[in-house]
């Protein structure tokens, strides 16, 4: 399990397994914030921006029909 740190879980100096990341990723400390796992470490990631929303739903809207009945 993850190492607890006054009270909550220190990710930034420990290496995780998939399993204690997905542990982790469960706790309701956490629930607020996204995390990435790579390669054994766990980052905390900010949330996109409104413009950014809005560029990717643009840029899906132009590949959409392009992959309508593709498999």
């Amino acid at each position: 399990m993850p190492l607890l740190y006054h009270g909550r879980y220190d990710y930034q100096d420990k290496e995780f397994t998939l399993e204690e990341f997905i542990h982790f990723n469960e706790l309701p400390d956490y629930k607020v914030t996204r995390f990435e796992f790579i390669d054994g470490f766990v980052y905390a990631m900010a949330s996109p921006s409104p413009n950014h929303s809005r560029v990717i739903q643009f840029i899906m809207s132009k590949l959409y029909p392009y992959f309508i009945g593709k498999t």
